[in-house]
């Protein structure tokens, strides 16, 4: 099968099976991972999986990758911030805003999570949690209808002060880890 790009779409090809030990493992491995950088790689790889399940033109399967969600919204409901989940958040920060195009119909209805989690990402002093979130958010901001846009309107200060921060103090912006 060749895809949009008219390159051979290797996902529509492979066993049911197969593609659930993928989306399991790879899950699995963002979950796991310490390291920040193979965790944000891991990001990556489930971002280019959401793309190959939500984007395909060919629906007859009508495949889902839930999973993804429920570990995003279980990230996301958690009600503080400290250093033993920081850096999940940001791995879900990450993720989101590589999937947010593709399962935006799916958290319509959770969108209030969403915008509840920012309020308190915003006011962390956390300047790496600080950037995805504003990474996150610019992606929001490019998809999302007009009424769901107004939910986030909250949040242009707070992305102008977290963009502001990391100007003004160049050894801060040099410390935020992408």
């Amino acid at each position: 099968m060749k895809g949009k790009s008219g390159k051979e779409n290797v996902w529509a090809t492979m066993n049911k099976d197969f593609k659930i030990q993928i989306k399991t493992n790879t899950l699995k491995a963002i979950i796991n991972e310490k390291e920040r950088s193979v965790k944000f790689n891991f990001c990556d790889t489930i971002a280019k999986i959401a793309e190959n399940i939500y984007d395909a033109e060919d629906d007859d399967d009508n495949e889902e990758f839930n999973d993804l969600i429920s570990y995003l919204f279980s990230v996301f409901t958690q009600t503080s911030i400290n250093d033993n989940n920081s850096l999940e958040i940001e791995a879900a920060l990450v993720t989101l805003s590589k999937v947010f195009g593709f399962i935006y119909d799916k958290l319509k209805e959770k969108i209030d999570i969403l915008v509840n989690a920012f309020r308190m990402y915003f006011k962390s002093n956390n300047m790496n949690l600080r950037t995805k979130c504003t990474e996150a958010m610019t992606e929001i901001f490019c998809i999302v209808k007009k009424k769901d846009a107004k939910k986030f309107k909250e949040f242009m200060f707070y992305i102008l002060e977290t963009s502001l921060k990391c100007m003004e103090n160049p050894k801060e912006e040099t410390n935020v880890k992408f």
